[in-house]
Formats: structure tokens, sequence, C-alpha cells
């Protein structure tokens, strides 16, 4: 924590004089930000409103989270430095909406694969893909696949709790079916 401190800290503060050094802004982005607001002493969180309070250096931090009490949670000295500005993002509204979510975390397209170093250009990528996305779409067809979507549709409608639930119910799987020359996705999910 304290070599984080430091990084943080102006020039200034760390030579005890006053220079002409500009510093750079940087964004922390803290994603599930109410199990940071959920732990016992919130010692990150304080020091990191702190100097974004202070103006000390040029950051600012932005918590992500599902949970609407998260800034309940915060401890009052973390509350007090906490600037209170809020931004609500709605979630899917329908189920054909967080369906399109939730396929986003399945499927990759070409431009996808190409900003995240997949080389698309390798012989059976382009086989691969098509493949990948009939199955996923397949998949989307089966009952069980459609009840297990509309249980984190209508209980949480989070993408990530739905493709988490998804991925370990995947493990169970035994092996392909007869005919299958890809794996799994050709196999009917149960």
């Amino acid at each position: 924590m304290a070599s984080l401190l430091a990084l943080l800290s102006h020039p200034s503060e760390i030579m005890e004089t006053e220079t002409e050094v500009t510093s750079q802004a940087v964004i922390f982005i803290i994603d599930e930000f109410d199990l940071f607001a959920s732990h016992a002493r919130q010692t990150l969180l304080y020091n990191l409103f702190d100097i974004a309070q202070s103006r000390k250096a040029p950051i600012a931090v932005l918590g992500c989270t599902t949970r609407l009490d998260v800034v309940e949670r915060l401890e009052k000295r973390v509350k007090s430095r906490f600037s209170h500005r809020c931004i609500y993002l709605s979630l899917p509204r329908s189920l054909a909406a967080y369906w399109k979510v939730c396929r986003q975390g399945l499927v990759i397209e070409r431009s996808e694969a190409e900003s995240e170093g997949i080389d698309a250009r390798l012989q059976g990528y382009d086989e691969f893909e098509k493949h990948w996305t009939r199955s996923i779409e397949e998949l989307y067809k089966q009952q069980a696949f459609q009840r297990l979507l509309q249980y984190h549709f209508l209980a949480t409608k989070s993408a990530a709790a739905f493709l988490s639930e998804w991925i370990t119910r995947r493990q169970d799987w035994q092996g392909p079916s007869p005919g299958c020359t890809w794996g799994w996705p050709c196999r009917s999910w149960t």
C-alpha cells in the first residue's frame, strides 16, 4: 500500500519542494465495487478517494457495480471523501436485449478478435468462427439454455453471472456427440 501511495503522490510531496513537473492523469476503474465496499476496513478506497479529493495527484476513481446500495455500504470516513457523483445505467429491459448482451460474451466477431491480438488470418479460422457462431445460435434454441437465460434475466440481469454459471455447467460435459468435429457446442445442452 505504501508503494502505491508513493507512486500516486505529487512530486513536490516526495521532494518536499514545489516543482514545475506536470503529472499525468490516472483513472482507476474498479469493477465489482461493492466487494471493495464490503471489506471491513476499506483502506484502499479511503486512500484513493483521499488522494482524489485533496488534488495531490490527478486521479479519478470509477467504481462499477450492479448494486444500488453500494454508497450506504461505505464507511463514514470513506463516504466523506466520496464525491457522491453516481451515474446509473439501465439494465436490459427485455429478454432479447439481455440475450444480445450475453451473446457478446460467447461469440467473437472478426474485428474484435483482431483487436484482441488473435490472428484471424490463420488457416481454418473463418470455418471455426462460422461453426462456433452457428453452434451458439443452436444452443440458444435449446429449452434448458433458455431456462437458464431467463432465470438470470429475471433474477439479476447480470451477464457475468449467466456466463459464469453456463461455463460451470459446461464442465460436466463428457465429450463430443457422434459426428461432431468441433467439440462440445454441437452437443445438446442440459
